[in-house]
């Protein structure tokens, strides 16, 4: 456990949050997992990039696996840093570390990337511009802590896993995370997304951004921010059968292949 993968209550991390490496390549792949997230969500295509060649890194933020009192004891800051030290420990072993990230994953990989020689780079759902006040969180976090959603959150059958879990991971993270709305860390991910967009210019990695058509979260909006603002290529693709869990959905697959295609050199000959 490094230092920015600290637990605060003596529990254990969810077995499908564990951090994982993969594969033994040359150039290197890092995942990063989204707000409320693990490194399990993005275990398939990490896996099909292992398989293309690549050493794929999926490290865990603070906060998150291991239940609700550690999130809320963590902070963007935090999670940012853990993205930064995950980088930096895959740099030291290859000369070349290309970004992956879903969600809040993807802010934080476009934040990487305008401080990092990065060449390649996926954003899946990325949080650039968010459906819905996200703005209020900030305000809202001055005088509330949390509160309980509304409609609840349900476990959907219709999702298929695809990493090393226990059976009950996805009932007891969606009891400890996803019923819940904490304001201060909501309050982070606005901070960390505003971030992202002023850091767009510096970027000079080929980007490929994958939207999922369905989604209630992100909004479309955002692959036209990527396009207009960032310094490098970028390519958008709609995937009609996704909602916002792109690397898991129906549409999985597509978004794996999308992903090594983009990664491997041949990308460049588009």
């Amino acid at each position: 456990m490094t230092p920015t993968e600290f637990k605060t209550k003596d529990v254990d991390i969810r077995r499908c949050a564990r951090p994982r490496k993969m594969g033994s390549g040359k150039e290197a792949v890092l995942g990063l997992h989204g707000y409320m997230g693990y490194p399990g969500e993005l275990v398939y295509p990490a896996q099909q990039l292992a398989d293309a060649g690549f050493t794929v890194s999926l490290p865990r933020f603070p906060g998150h696996g291991t239940c609700g009192e550690d999130f809320n004891n963590s902070n963007g800051g935090q999670w940012l840093r853990a993205a930064v030290d995950a980088y930096l420990e895959l740099k030291t072993d290859h000369e070349k570390v290309h970004l992956m990230g879903h969600s809040m994953g993807g802010i934080l990989s476009i934040i990487l990337a305008s401080m990092f020689p990065v060449e390649k780079m996926v954003l899946m759902a990325p949080a650039v511009k968010i459906k819905g006040p996200l703005l209020l969180a900030e305000p809202l976090s001055l005088f509330v802590n949390k509160a309980m959603n509304r409609p609840p959150w349900k476990s959907d059958p219709s999702i298929q896993f695809f990493d090393d879990r226990d059976e009950d991971d996805d009932q007891y993270l969606g009891q400890e995370y996803w019923t819940w709305s904490y304001f201060k860390r909501l309050a982070d991910l606005s901070r960390l997304r505003r971030r992202s967009v002023r850091a767009l210019p510096a970027v000079q990695a080929e980007t490929l951004t994958i939207m999922g058509s369905k989604d209630p979260t992100v909004d479309p909006a955002a692959a036209s921010v990527i396009e207009k603002r960032a310094g490098g290529r970028t390519e958008t693709v709609f995937l009609e059968n996704s909602a916002h869990l792109v690397p898991y959905e129906k549409d999985y697959k597509k978004n794996a292949e999308l992903t090594v295609s983009w990664m491997l050199p041949s990308a460049f000959n588009k």
